[in-house]
């Protein structure tokens, strides 16, 4: 995120508040889902290692070329990304139970 907010401090912040409320917003959505708060968390969730600096690039460009509102992007963007973190996760784990 540091690198496209190219040294401006208040635009990293920005870019920073909009990620942890769309994780906010994802989080109280899947309050009832099992494993959910695992799936966002950072730390347990693997596949955040594994993918996220090219999620945040592809999303973050995307927003800065397509479109005039690119706050507003990046929030559906980053929900979009959390929940299908979450529906990955949860889904992985019930196959793994399961089989």
């Amino acid at each position: 995120m540091k690198t496209f907010a190219f040294g401006d401090p208040k635009k990293l912040y920005s870019y920073a508040g909009l990620l942890f409320k769309a994780k906010s917003a994802v989080s109280k959505q899947a309050k009832s889902v099992q494993n959910a708060q695992e799936a966002l968390s950072f730390e347990l969730n693997t596949d955040y290692q594994e993918t996220l600096d090219t999620d945040l690039k592809r999303i973050i460009v995307s927003a800065n070329e397509k479109t005039s509102q690119p706050n507003g992007y990046m929030m559906t963007s980053f929900m979009d990304m959390f929940q299908n973190k979450v529906n990955d996760y949860c889904s992985h784990d019930v196959q793994s139970v399961i089989g």
